[in-house]
This record gives C-alpha cells, sequence and structure tokens, in this order.
C-alpha cells in the first residue's frame, strides 16, 4: 500500500510539474522609444506608396473608397489617402480624408475586420504604444487634390456666400482689424473678411481696397505667408487647391467691386 502511494505522489508532482511548464511565461512588456502625435502622423503622411490590386483589399475598405471616390465628385478640391501598417501582429489601416478634424484622426484607424481601433479620448497609455510600435506603414490608395490656379481662387473668395456671425464669435485681433478698418473714410472704399478651413484650422482672408500684402490668417492671428509663392512646390500653391469652406463673415461696401 505505501509503495502504491509513493507511485501515486510521483505521478502528481509530475503531472503538476508538466503543468506548471506549459503555463504561459508572463508577458513582459514591450520597451520602445516612445514619439508624440505630430511625429506620427507625420510618419503616415510621408509612407511610400505602393500598389495594391484593388481586389486585394478587404471588402469594408473598397466600400470606403467607394465613399470617398462619391465625395470627390461633389468636392473637387477633396482629398483622401489610406495607409496600411503593421500593430500587434496584425494589418491595420488609417483612412484619412480632408473633412477630418484633429480631434477626429484616431477615430479612423481599423482592424483588417474594419472595427475601429480607438476613439479620440481613449487610454493616453494605449494611444502612446499605437503610435510608437505601430510599423511598416504604406500609402496603398489616394486621391490627391486638384490644382487650381490663383484667378480661379479668388473667384471662390469673393464669391463665397455670406453668414451672420455675431461679433463676440469673432477672435479679438480680427474685431480690432474690424475697427481699423472701419475707421478708413472714403466713399468707394470696399472691404471683406471671408473665413474658412485648411489643414483642420480656421483661417481667414482680409481684404479691403488698398491692400498691398497677403492678408491671410490662422484662428489665433498669426499670418500666413510664404517666399515664392509661383515657385512648383510652393506651400501657397497647396493652400489655394485645399483650403475649402469659405465663407464671408464681414463687409464694408462703399461701391461695387
Amino acid at each position: 500500500m505505501k509503495t502504491k502511494y509513493l507511485k501515486l505522489t510521483a505521478i502528481l508532482l509530475f503531472l503538476a510539474g508538466s503543468l506548471y511548464s506549459c503555463k504561459e511565461e508572463p508577458e513582459v512588456p514591450e520597451e520602445y522609444v516612445e514619439i508624440d502625435s505630430n511625429e506620427f502622423f507625420y510618419i503616415l503622411f510621408s509612407a511610400s506608396s505602393i500598389d495594391v490590386p484593388e481586389k486585394e483589399l478587404p471588402e469594408w475598405l473598397v466600400a470606403k473608397i467607394r465613399e470617398l471616390e462619391a465625395t470627390k465628385l461633389t468636392f473637387p478640391l477633396f482629398n483622401a489617402r489610406i495607409v496600411r501598417g503593421e500593430w500587434r501582429r496584425q494589418t491595420v489601416y488609417f483612412v484619412y480624408h480632408s473633412f477630418l478634424s484633429n480631434s477626429e484622426l484616431y477615430n479612423e484607424f481599423y482592424n483588417e475586420n474594419g472595427e475601429r481601433l480607438m476613439r479620440t479620448g481613449a487610454d493616453d497609455t494605449e494611444l502612446c504604444h499605437f503610435r510608437s510600435t505601430s510599423k511598416n506603414w504604406t500609402l496603398i490608395w489616394s486621391i490627391d487634390y486638384v490644382e487650381i490656379d490663383n484667378n480661379e481662387f479668388s473667384r471662390i473668395l469673393f464669391s463665397a456666400p455670406p453668414v451672420d456671425v455675431p461679433e463676440e464669435e469673432l477672435p479679438e485681433w480680427l474685431v480690432l482689424k474690424i475697427r481699423g478698418i472701419e475707421s478708413i473714410q472714403m466713399t468707394f472704399f470696399n472691404a471683406r473678411i471671408v473665413r474658412g478651413e485648411w489643414r483642420n484650422r480656421t483661417v481667414y482672408f482680409v481684404y479691403h481696397t488698398f491692400q498691398s500684402s497677403s492678408e491671410y490668417y490662422y484662428e489665433d492671428g498669426e499670418r500666413i505667408m510664404w517666399t515664392g509663392v509661383h515657385e512648383p512646390n510652393s506651400p501657397f500653391r497647396n493652400f489655394i487647391s485645399t483650403s475649402r469652406n469659405w465663407v464671408l463673415i464681414w463687409r464694408i461696401e462703399g461701391g461695387t467691386y
């Protein structure tokens, strides 16, 4: 009986050891160099392009592409891109288009099944891990903007539809500009301010009859100014072709334009 007991004990100890050895080792936290949002989106928007046949893309992504193409037909200055990468051993996608605001960017990351990876306001630790450990991003599809010239851009600005914006909703620096313009006493003096969007920021164009320089501003009053406006790769060429949603928010008409 004692021999049987010893044998049974030995078997149990062996099985216990086998079970312990089959247990997964605790996951060691992955070490990585942390990168911030600006650097991360720079990586995404500078990703090299590769040719991927549409038949190799998941159905949900093809459906999104059809939606983006339809939007392009309505808004000629619309631009969009899809980049593909890897994260936690799975394929992931970033679907960008020019109507996204900065706060919505993180909403547009998907896994290979079309499920959103995270939303705005997700846990900072998870976002940091995603930014810093996702890799191998490549551009697999895009719609570029249609370039327009200065004359067409001027037509857009000066035919912008008017909207009623209470003065208390305007930034202080812009109200001060309005006061300065109103102080000009001339019969045939004309002025207008139009508001639009560029690269997910509010921008303003301040025009008056005696204007001698470009008066484009960000929402904080910082002037948008470039040299070499007519050069092929001038940022201004991008600005006039991709800014959008221009509306007339204030004007003085002392004569006809």
